[in-house]
């Protein structure tokens, strides 16, 4: 079950530590980076989530799996992933820019072409 937390994003991280779902949640996001290849990102900026790009970093970014990816859906270019990772030799970057979302399964079937 999608969870949205609505609040500054120095209050995220604590929220997070307060309630038991999110930690779950946040547990198994952590776990899952760990062995995961591909991270898909969708129409997230998470420019009010630092405490998720401090995840991704830790336990995505360093995990041992090879030639690993982060694919961006979303009409917006400006993530902070665009910004980090564009130059990056640890994994690659991929950016979906659907003129809209009409067409959905034009964009999954795009995702799963570049997994």
């Amino acid at each position: 079950m999608p969870v949205v937390i609505f609040n500054a994003p120095s209050f995220k991280k604590n929220h997070i530590k307060f309630f038991e779902i999110l930690r779950v949640y946040f547990f198994s996001f952590k776990k899952d980076l760990k062995k995961a290849k591909n991270l898909i990102i969708w129409g997230q900026s998470l420019k009010n989530d630092p405490h998720l790009i401090e995840v991704i970093k830790k336990n995505f970014e360093n995990n041992r799996v090879d030639n690993k990816k982060i694919i961006i859906v979303d009409t917006n270019e400006d993530h902070q992933f665009v910004k980090d990772y564009q130059n990056s030799n640890k994994l690659s970057l991929e950016f979906i820019n659907p003129k809209n979302y009409s067409d959905i399964t034009e964009i999954f079937e795009d995702i799963f072409s570049r997994t």
